[in-house]
């Protein structure tokens, strides 16, 4: 693996103070911002090559591949119903691209919450997701974004943000994939601003590259040619309410299991750090 040195792509500053270490890898702090960031961090074709089969090397090969969750399409509904309570998602023939779909989960929660009427494309580079989701008869390959030339009335980008290289560089072309009046949903962390024992662990190194929170994102989302109409920041899903009871009962198991799962997250500060921004481009 090629490990290469950065800058923080935000504010292009260099100034940097250790954050904390996991994997082999450090995540820093930028002094002039506050973006967390991997430094130094694989090359592009390590990363891009990583990203096809879920397997991201350091001290230890960890796997990111997970699995099909109904639960995350239940929880992606919520959403929706929150975020476009005004039936904008049911109009005919509107069209959607979700870029990292993963397994299709938000895909399968737009059809039931359109009523089928919208037109669902998704672009995943893990070919293990991806066959999956063409199992349930989901429209997903691995598509090259420069070389698309339809444009969409809805682009959306869930848990990707944290693993682009340069997010900076990535939503501002993304804008040439939309109609003018066309809209973006974005899903990452809202987390940058929490001291270390507060944050959110594992941090999945080198897989995540990048940790942001709403006043990093939605400057940069302006910066790239786009409004924000409306942010919403929910519940992390790591941290389960008490009345969510198949949450719950998975993080149980996960503390039973082994796997990452703690006591902990039933009583944590600031569990609101799931943040949405629903915004639409800008034609200034």
């Amino acid at each position: 693996m090629k490990l290469i040195e950065i800058i923080c792509y935000n504010c292009g500053s260099n100034l940097s103070e250790l954050y904390d270490e996991e994997n082999g890898f450090s995540l820093v702090k930028c002094q002039k911002c506050g973006l967390l960031y991997v430094n130094p961090r694989p090359s592009d074709k390590d990363i891009s090559e990583s990203l096809l089969y879920g397997m991201h090397e350091g001290k230890k090969t960890i796997s990111t591949t997970g699995r099909y969750s109904r639960l995350r399409t239940r929880r992606y509904n919520k959403i929706l119903r929150d975020l476009y309570p005004d039936g904008r998602l049911k109009k005919k023939g509107a069209s959607w691209l979700d870029i990292g779909c993963g397994f299709g989960e938000f895909m399968e929660a737009l059809m039931q919450y359109s009523d089928k009427t919208l037109t669902i494309k998704g672009s995943e580079p893990n070919i293990y997701k991806i066959n999956s989701a063409k199992k349930r008869h989901l429209d997903v390959d691995f598509l090259d974004l420069d070389k698309i030339e339809e444009k969409f009335d809805f682009v959306s980008l869930l848990n990707v943000y944290s693993h682009l290289p340069d997010p900076v560089m990535f939503l501002t072309k993304l804008s040439r994939l939309l109609k003018d009046d066309g809209e973006l949903l974005i899903e990452t962390g809202h987390s940058a601003h929490l001291p270390k024992p507060l944050h959110h662990k594992p941090y999945f190194l080198p897989d995540h590259l990048s940790f942001a929170n709403k006043e990093i994102v939605e400057n940069i989302l302006i910066r790239s040619g786009f409004k924000i109409i409306k942010t919403r920041i929910y519940r992390h899903p790591q941290f389960p309410a008490y009345n969510d009871i198949p949450e719950v009962g998975k993080e149980i198991l996960k503390i039973i299991l082994n796997k990452n799962g703690k006591i902990s997250n039933f009583f944590p500060k600031e569990p609101n750090r799931d943040m949405y921004i629903r915004c639409v481009k800008s034609l200034s």
